[in-house]
């Protein structure tokens, strides 16, 4: 079976540009040993001019951290799977 034209072009796009969910996974896992917002806050401060994966990824743990989501004990790829829709853009 082959990919539609369209699939196939954003596939290359994807290859050529790289996939911004990858980039947001990656920060947000090179954030995760921060465990208040006060030094999330500090860590995004240090940012000299954070792209838009980076802001999102500050954003998604932000956002962990207000919800007991990072103290709760819930793994890495449980998160993932739950954030994987928002950052495509689907809920």
């Amino acid at each position: 079976m082959t990919n539609p034209p369209f699939r196939t072009e954003v596939q290359r796009l994807r290859q050529w540009c790289g996939d911004p969910t990858i980039e947001v996974e990656a920060v947000v896992a090179h954030l995760e040993p921060i465990r208040s917002r006060s030094s999330l806050l500090s860590s995004f401060a240090r940012e000299a001019s954070p792209s838009e994966p980076v802001r999102t990824a500050y954003a998604i743990r932000w956002l962990e951290l207000g919800s007991g989501i990072a103290a709760a004990g819930v793994s890495r790829s449980r998160r993932r799977r739950v954030m994987r829709p928002v950052l495509r853009g689907r809920s």
